[in-house]
């Protein structure tokens, strides 16, 4: 199997309009999914700069994007609600987390641990998504009504309990959310072709400036720091922890799982092979570097390398296009930005919902492959009900319970 380095000629056309056409998602989704840690939306920005120069180093495929995924986000804010209570430990476990989730996926290269990928399987990733989906909502639903509970309830209650609530609401945020995702589902339908979430952006900060959002009671982002972030060493201290090390091992093997089956995704004859051993190493040096510049979790987001791959990507140069374009925004852009309204970072994220849903592929399950229906269906309630590690063991206990009850069952015929 050969594989290469970045190859450091000057990048082709369609690299430098694939990394464009990559980042105008990336630059919002990056923002957007800060949120679900309940993280600083620049340090969604931050993570979508280095990593992207790591993993088009180091990294095997030619088209897959890095940067903040959703399902990583979640994992990393479930992880931080137990491990920080105020604001300034929040932000430095996070960057320490992060850090840990690249150790772990280094190792776990070295330690062939890419070949464990095998006991999670498509049913267990269906209903793990399909979980997901439900708990990435539920921490966007304050965002979306405009009233913070002082004393949360858990995750699994917390839309029933915001719905219990309603006559508290902001009715001008829940109004504009409402406005807002109706017109951009309405035009990824209509145009999908057009860079809806970019629209989308400057539509929401254009609104905000005009009528004054934030003066008049409809929560925005606020400043983000203007300029390049600065380097810097995670707190070693966090690292030590054992109870941190025992956090970043799910979120390291999610990561290592949406990178390698988003490469395989795309992957096209006459391209490089994957390597399942490279991969993780290379995610694991771009989580490393995101922590060394404040930033949070990477990984790869099936949607924007699928878009990357669509849009013309080549080689790994269309990545280091993305990170320049991120470079641009965080020198230039970050006043408007400062404007956006933070219910429009959850609308972009409802509209992203549906797609970890797989409906078709549950149907499918139900008529061809009760068995695995039945392990889809423990991995969905489970992840719910007990949190997204105990859901996934649940899914590779229930799977493997499956096969031995198959085997033996032909044994017996």
């Amino acid at each position: 199997m050969k594989t290469q380095l970045i190859n450091f000629k000057a990048p082709a056309r369609s690299d430098l309009r694939a990394g464009v056409t990559t980042a105008i998602i990336l630059i919002p989704q990056a923002m957007a999914y800060a949120l679900i840690a309940d993280l600083p939306p620049s340090m969604g920005l931050y993570a979508s700069i280095l990593p992207l120069l790591v993993y088009a180093s180091l990294g095997s495929s030619s088209s897959t994007a890095i940067g903040p995924v959703s399902m990583d986000c979640l994992l990393m804010g479930m992880a931080l609600s137990s491990l920080a209570m105020n604001t300034q430990d929040r932000l430095a476990i996070a960057i320490a987390l992060t850090c840990s989730v690249g150790i772990a996926q280094i190792i776990l290269s070295f330690l062939g641990a890419a070949r464990l990928s095998a006991l999670i399987t498509g049913p267990i990733l269906t209903g793990f998504a399909a979980a997901a989906a439900y708990l990435i909502g539920a921490t966007q639903f304050e965002h979306f009504v405009g009233l913070y509970l002082k004393e949360s309830p858990s995750l699994i209650l917390l839309p029933f309990e915001l719905l219990h609530q309603v006559q508290g609401w902001n009715l001008s945020t829940f109004a504009f959310g409402m406005f807002s995702l109706i017109g951009l589902v309405l035009s990824q339908r209509i145009a999908p072709k057009l860079p809806n979430l970019l629209i989308m952006v400057v539509v929401s900060i254009s609104l905000s400036w005009f009528f004054g959002f934030a003066q008049g009671g409809i929560l925005c982002i606020g400043d983000i720091p203007s300029g390049l972030p600065q380097l810097s060493l995670p707190d070693f201290s966090a690292l030590a922890s054992l109870t941190l090390s025992a956090q970043a091992l799910p979120i390291a093997i999610l990561g290592f799982l949406e990178v390698y089956a988003a490469g395989e995704a795309l992957k096209s004859e006459g391209s490089c092979e994957l390597s399942g051993r490279r991969e993780l190493a290379a995610l694991g040096a771009s989580n490393v570097a995101s922590s060394l510049t404040g930033g949070l979790v990477v990984s790869a987001s099936f949607s924007r390398t699928a878009i990357n791959g669509g849009s013309g990507a080549k080689t790994r140069w269309a990545g280091v296009v993305s990170a320049m374009c991120v470079v641009v925004t965080l020198l230039c852009l970050t006043h408007p930005l400062s404007m956006l309204p933070k219910v429009s970072l959850a609308v972009m994220i409802f509209s992203a919902l549906p797609g970890l849903v797989k409906v078709n592929a549950m149907k499918t399950l139900y008529r061809e492959a009760r068995g695995q229906f039945g392990v889809m269906l423990i991995t969905l309630v489970a992840t719910i009900l007990f949190g997204l590690i105990i859901g996934m063991v649940s899914g590779i206990v229930a799977n493997q319970v499956i096969r031995l009850l198959n085997h033996y069952s032909m044994r017996g015929a």
